[in-house]
């Protein structure tokens, strides 16, 4: 899926603006808007899900070993980063860092229809974990991967739009000693941010430029 910058990508600026406004938050006109993009393939998006479900079971204290032989069953040791293969392996990292990637996945999730609404002023469905593989009784992902079906990519797009301009007025309050834009937890929108990032781009997942 390739879209370029056209009016599509005038729309989601229109869009994010209006979205924004709601919400008491003014962005600049000079804001960068969205490059073209091209959306990964859904096995990667559903590797990466898999994986992220793996390291956030063990950072909320599953055991590590069980979701390690879970990754290895599944296929998909090669699409850990080296830093989750190390949390998973020897319990090495940011435990913290680890648990609000959970936002990160909800985004993904969402990507991939098997969340049907997505609202940035909104933490994760509690029962989330519901949707995703039960790693307690090790069972496969082929279910969940047989409910996946990627949104279009004006769907995305939006979303993504939405997720840089959230992320620029975070960092525009932070730099003015102001408090974030109201009903917006920061760690919510960096997380979904990157996951949509990295969906639409080429960068590694711990490689995904956040600037703003």
């Amino acid at each position: 899926m390739v879209l370029e910058h056209t009016m599509e990508t005038n729309a989601f600026r229109s869009k994010s603006r209006a979205r924004l406004a709601k919400a008491g938050v003014d962005i600049p006109a000079t804001l960068p808007m969205i490059d073209d993009f091209s959306v990964r393939p859904k096995a990667e998006i559903l590797d990466r899900i898999a994986c992220l479900n793996a390291v956030a079971a063990v950072a909320h204290a599953f055991d590590k070993n069980k979701a390690l032989a879970w990754i290895s069953h599944e296929g998909i040791l090669e699409s850990l980063t080296d830093d989750e293969l190390s949390f998973l392996d020897s319990g090495a990292g940011n435990v913290d860092e680890f648990k609000v990637q959970v936002e990160g996945m909800w985004a993904l999730a969402w990507l991939v229809g098997v969340v049907p609404n997505f609202d940035f002023w909104r933490g994760c469905d509690q029962r989330f974990v519901t949707m995703l593989p039960d790693l307690r009784t090790a069972e496969s992902s082929s279910n969940f991967r047989a409910r996946a079906n990627v949104r279009n990519e004006v769907e995305i797009g939006s979303e993504v739009d939405l997720a840089y301009c959230l992320h620029w007025a975070l960092r525009d309050a932070d730099i003015k000693g102001e408090n974030p834009p109201k009903g917006i937890t920061p760690f919510v929108v960096v997380e979904r941010r990157r996951a949509l990032e990295w969906a639409v781009g080429n960068a590694a997942w711990n490689e995904v430029s956040l600037d703003t």
